[in-house]
Parts: C-alpha cells; structure tokens; sequence
C-alpha cells in the first residue's frame, strides 16, 4: 500500500498513451447503470451460452469464508492465524506467476492451454481440498467451542501440516483467479458479441454475490465438513460445467488482420493483458 499509493500518481493521462500501431489509446464515456444493465441483458440474448461461466463467477470467493473462518479461526491462536493470512498471501505471489506463464507461453497452442489450465485446475482443487478434508475430518465445531479446546500455535510440532495447507490454499485461490481472467480475455476474443468488459461486469457482481451468500452460510455455524463439502463440490462443479464452453469456443485462430501492404492474414494471439489486474 505504502508503495501503491505513491506510485498512482505516476500514471500518465489515457490521451497521452500510444499503442504499438501508433493510434491513441481513447477511453469510452461511461454509461447509465440503467444503461449498463440493458447492455448486458443484450449481451445475454444474443449470447446465452455465457451462463455456463456463472457458476465459476459465483463460487470464486466462495471457498474464503470455510478457509479464514472455519480452519482458521477456529483452530489457531492470534498469531498463527495472522501467520496463516500471511501465508495465504505470500504463495499468491508464486501462484499468479505460475497461472500467469502458462496462460500466456507461446510454445503451446491456446487450444491446448484451455484444456491444460482446466485439468490442473480440477487436479489442484481436488487434492488441495482432499488434503484439507484430511486434516478437517477428526475435528468438529462441537469440539473447537469448548473452552478446553487447545488453539494451535505455530511453534507446535501438530502446526506443520496446516502451515503448509494455508500455503496450498493461498496458492491454488491466485492460480484460480488468473485463469478466469484469461478465459474471460480468451472468450471475448473468440466471440462475436460478447466483450470483456461485459464479462468483467458479470463476474465482479456474481463473485460479490456468492461470497456474501458464503459468509452468511458461515455464520449459520454448519458442520465444519458441510461447510468444506459444499465449497469443495461447488469449485469443481462449476469448472466442469464452464469447460465445454471453453474447449469450443476458444480457437488458435481468433481474427482477420489486413497488414499496410493489403494483404490478409490470420491472427492467431491476441493480448489478454488489458483485463488482467
């Protein structure tokens, strides 16, 4: 934050900005929210085939509240949970990094990085989230609201296992975000009507909504395992519900490009890095 501030007011105006082309880089006037929602209410019409992607709008940040609440605070003392954030965070750097590389490497097809990203993704969640049912299965909600339950503090030999799964977590939530990203990207790329800007609109609101849905769930004090279960079944679902949508829409060729001689080619990448954040 310290250096994020300080460094804003070095962005320079939008009018000032040239692309590689050599055109000036113009922003659009806002729309009405009235205005806005009709817009995405076209885009769905014309588009339907979209919804296949809400369900992993949706539960994007559904899982946060089962891991900060139900392991976290449940288990640890204050400073290991704060520990546990940290660690959290920290394998985010490495996560992004990696989902990041392998989205955009030229050396495989697009096609390919589809299919690719979809199966480590189902590979990671399901042994990530198995290894969180291990370690979440001997203990019950009952038994963390005793007042004789023994919080874990990081200097405990019994810390290691949940230090590294805090870690795993941290890592697979990073790898998870890019990836929608870049399918979105991808997506906008390869449709004729949709664009990223509307399915930037549709996630932003849909994850808000699953994870106040998620919280509230949370504070209804479910078995720790429900809780787990339905975060668990719910990721996977919805990337197997949004795969097809993904492993037909997305090509290797996304464009005609005419080049200043006159001739006509195909373009076969396109940059995602306007929407990645």
């Amino acid at each position: 934050m310290f250096l994020a501030v300080p460094a804003s007011l070095l962005i320079v105006r939008s009018e000032t900005v040239l692309r590689s082309d050599g055109t000036i880089v113009k922003i659009p006037g806002s729309r009405t929210w009235t205005g806005t929602l009709l817009n995405l209410a076209r885009r769905l019409r014309s588009d339907p085939h979209i919804i296949a992607f809400f369900p992993m709008f949706f539960v994007s940040n559904y899982y946060l509240p089962y891991q900060f609440n139900d392991i976290n605070l449940a288990n640890f003392n204050i400073r290991t949970r704060a520990l546990n954030v940290i660690l959290f965070y920290a394998a985010g750097v490495p996560g992004a990094y990696a989902a990041g590389y392998m989205l955009d490497t030229k050396h495989l097809r697009r096609s390919i990085r589809v299919k690719l990203s979809l199966a480590i993704l189902i590979a990671l969640f399901v042994g990530i989230w198995g290894g969180a049912y291990a370690w979440q299965a001997p203990v019950t909600r009952h038994e963390t609201e005793n007042p004789r339950f023994q919080l874990i503090d990081c200097t405990d030999s019994t810390y290691i296992g949940p230090m590294f799964l805090f870690l795993a977590f941290g890592f697979v939530h990073f790898v998870f975000q890019n990836a929608i990203y870049w399918f979105m990207a991808v997506l906008a790329d390869s449709s004729a009507t949709a664009s990223a800007a509307d399915f930037a609109g549709f996630f932003e609101s849909l994850q808000a909504v699953g994870a106040a849905v998620a919280w509230r769930l949370s504070n209804l004090q479910l078995p720790f395992l429900v809780d787990l279960g339905v975060a668990w079944g719910l990721t996977v679902i919805s990337i197997v519900v949004a795969a097809p949508l993904l492993v037909i829409r997305v090509k290797d060729v996304v464009g005609v490009q005419i080049s200043h001689s006159g001739e006509v080619g195909t373009e076969m990448e396109t940059s995602t890095d306007a929407i990645k954040g």
